[in-house]
């Protein structure tokens, strides 16, 4: 909320959505969620395919009008949700923006993690890039299809929404991040 309060002070332009996570050392979750990023946990289910067990919702005044912090704007950072949730060894956890949640439904993100985690090995320290990029491939790649079902085209049949899309893109951007800052990681004990 301060760091709100004093971007706006300075009369900078923008919005932005927000999701926060933070994990103790004993495994609890918690997170606050503002606007149409999130969060997903999934875990092993134990026949080498991976389930969903914790994610935050979508925050929307509207359809296609999401919750977002900056100018011009009446949210503020009390108005994200709270989450908790346990995570454990092996567990993914996925930090997202409407890119890929608009693009990709969540059995289609657990089928990629676990096609791309049966494939990759753990310990050469790419492995959160190289599910990002997986994602974020395939997301664009469905952004893009005139005929793709996704979580997006569903809302807006559902809210009679007419018209497309174009700036709900997932750009595949992934800097190269240390191991425990990738955007998409898995989990070690």
């Amino acid at each position: 909320e301060v760091g709100l309060e004093a971007t706006l002070a300075k009369k900078c332009v923008g919005s932005c959505t927000a999701c926060l996570v933070r994990i103790a050392r004993d495994g609890k979750l918690d997170a606050l969620n503002l606007g149409d990023s999130g969060f997903r946990i999934f875990r092993d289910d134990g026949h080498g395919a991976l389930e969903l067990v914790a994610a935050s919702n979508a925050q929307q005044h509207y359809f296609n009008c999401p919750y977002q912090l900056g100018t011009n704007n009446m949210n503020r950072a009390r108005d994200a949700d709270a989450y908790e949730a346990r995570v454990q060894a092996g567990d993914v956890l996925m930090l997202a923006t409407d890119g890929l949640l608009d693009n990709l439904f969540d059995d289609q993100i657990a089928d990629i993690l676990a096609e791309t985690l049966a494939e990759a090995p753990a310990e050469d320290g790419t492995l959160g890039e190289t599910l990002a990029c997986r994602l974020a491939d395939r997301a664009r790649a469905v952004s893009i299809s005139r005929h793709a079902r996704t979580p997006w085209s569903e809302a807006a049949r559902r809210s009679n929404w007419r018209g497309g899309a174009p700036r709900h893109l997932a750009i595949p951007h992934v800097p190269r991040l240390e191991p425990r800052r990738t955007v998409c990681a898995k989990l070690y004990a």
